[in-house]
Parts: structure tokens; sequence; C-alpha cells
């Protein structure tokens, strides 16, 4: 295992001496407050949008650190990486950093864990309700000029049904106390989670969650263990009438066996923020984004003005911070054991 001695050299960044960090790509209208933090640590931002690896490595072969979006930075970039010392990712997920590779070459990868979490806890409840209340068809009904209520499907009473959490989570937490509100049953499933430590929530197994939730809600981090958790067995487990809401990372639903649920009508519709084909149009995706059990948004539960601008701040913060040997929101710590 080869490990860079982050203590080399610190005293240079503590000035900001040879620091520069770059931005892979970004979805914010500028950059201002990053280059602010930067600048003020007396280092220099460098802008680019990259989407590929090979974009990734031209770009920021050089740099000190990284702030990441949606760009991969898999094994050949952390290798072609020659000073790297932190890669932060733009968000709470790290699955599109090859963290192993990461850490074996001793660079720290962080990220910043709490700017959004009331936002996507709000954006989930909103994506329930549009299902549970069946606000697609209503409207539907709307454009078609028909006002009659022979033509809309079963609607139930929210204090009657149950919510399935799969991951409990801050952003978990929130959703239930949410949910709570409306007299919802939560039931949860989440294997790192100690029952006692949760009240007002029921701890279930996975294949009790799918078959007794009337909505599922995902939110688990994307790991090889998650990836697909939600496919063709566990759409099949669930009941024909229960809706599936994923506001978390789009890798954890098959989506070929989600539009052929969907299209099956073996459950009843779903709500997805997230989608696995982000950076590339698919024709399922395509297919899930127009399909009348479906409702997409474009990744952007955890966007308001405030977590917006503290996303930016924070991360250029973390970025600085872990140059000067000051270790914040690091999630690979035998980086920090070495």
């Amino acid at each position: 295992m080869v490990f860079m001695d982050l203590a080399a050299g610190a005293a240079d960044f503590l000035d900001g001496k040879h620091m520069k960090i770059v931005v892979t790509d970004h979805r914010f209208a500028d950059l201002n407050q990053e280059r602010r933090v930067v600048e003020a640590a007396g280092g220099a931002l460098i802008e680019g949008q990259a989407r590929s690896a090979a974009d990734v490595v031209a770009l920021a072969a050089d740099a000190d650190a990284i702030l990441t979006a949606r760009a991969p930075i898999d094994a050949t970039v952390i290798r072609a990486l020659e000073r790297c010392r932190v890669i932060v990712r733009y968000g709470i997920g790290v699955d599109t950093i090859d963290i192993p590779e990461a850490t074996r070459r001793g660079i720290r990868v962080a990220n910043v864990p709490d700017y959004c979490l009331a936002e996507v806890a709000d954006h989930t409840v909103a994506l329930m309700l549009v299902l549970l209340r069946r606000l697609i068809p209503a409207r539907q009904l709307a454009q078609a000029e028909s006002w009659s209520i022979q033509d809309m499907p079963e609607i139930r009473r929210l204090d009657t049904l149950s919510a399935g959490l799969l991951g409990f989570g801050r952003i978990g937490k929130l959703v239930a106390e949410r949910l709570s509100a409306f007299g919802m049953r939560i039931l949860v499933h989440d294997p790192h989670i100690v029952p006692e430590h949760a009240e007002g929530v029921e701890f279930v197994t996975l294949a009790e969650l799918l078959a007794r939730a009337d909505i599922l809600s995902l939110h688990a981090p994307l790991t090889r263990d998650s990836h697909h958790i939600v496919g063709a067995e566990a759409l099949a487990a669930m009941r024909p009438t229960a809706f599936l809401v994923n506001s978390s990372r789009g890798g954890l639903v098959d989506e070929q066996a989600l539009l052929t649920a969907l299209d099956a009508g073996t459950i009843a519709g779903a709500a997805l923020d997230v989608v696995e084909s982000e950076l590339v149009a698919t024709s399922v995706r395509r297919a899930l984004v127009n399909h009348p059990r479906a409702f997409v948004t474009a990744h952007t539960a955890w966007l308001s003005k405030e977590a917006r601008a503290e996303l930016q701040r924070k991360a250029a913060e973390t970025a600085v911070a872990n140059l000067k040997g000051e270790p914040r929101n690091v999630v690979n710590l035998a980086t920090l054991e070495a």
C-alpha cells in the first residue's frame, strides 16, 4: 500500500503556495464562492466540465485537490494524479470515486454530508404525495378536460398506509418525522442501525419491508451490496398497489426491471429524483421519464438557494482544510491513520 506523506510540505499550503484546486465538473451558475475561499487561502481555482475519465486526467493531473460532482474519478484517473492530496465530492454520496484506489495512493476522499438534509427529506415526501394522492392521473384528467372522478384510480387515506424506508440515516429519520405527521405507519430496514436507538418506527426484515409497505422510499448509500437492491425480485415482492420512491442514488434501482414492472402494472407507480444514467441518455431513462405511472425530477431534491450556497462553500473549505493538514469530512479514514 502506497501512502503519500500529507504532512510533507504542509507549511507551503498554510500560505497557499502551490495550491491548485481543480473543479472537474459542476451544475452551478458560477463558482464565485469556491474562488473566494481558495483565493483567500492564496491558491488558484481551475474550472472544467469533464465528462470522461480522460477529460479529468487532462484537467487535473497536477492538481493538489479536486472538487468533483458527476465526473468519473476511477482508478485510471487516480493513478494519473501526480500530487493530489484530497478529492472532495459535491454532495453526500461518494460512489463516483474509486475509494480503495484513492486510499492505496494515500489520497483523502471527503464529502459534504450536511448541506441538504431537510431539502431531500421535503422533496421525498413531496414525491410520495404525488403518488399517494394520485396527482399524475388527476392532472391528466384536467388536461383532457375530463372532470369525472370515475376515471380516477383508488386513493387511500394516508393514515391507513404504511411507508417503508430502506435506510435510516439522517435523511431517512427526517422523512420519518415528516410522515408521522400524516399518521402513517413507518417501517424501516437498515442493517446498520440498532433498533433500540429509534422510536416511533418498526424495524423489519427486507422481505417484510417489501411485502408490507404501501410506499417504499430508498435512503441507502450506493455500494457493491446495495447496487440494484431494488431489482426484478424485489419489485415482484411488492404489492401491486405499492409505489416506489428514490431520492437517494440511481444505482439502487434496476431501471429496466422497474420499467418492466410499471408496464405490467405489478407495482402502481414510481417517483424518482435520481436515475442511473444521468450523464448519458438511454432508451430506458427516456421511457421512465415519459411513463404514465412514473414521475421523474432532474436530481433536484437537494436544491435550494441556501443548500446550493452551503454546498459550494463547504466543498471548497473542506479541500483547503485538508490541504492544510486539518482533516474534515474524510470518508477513507485509513489515510488519516497512516
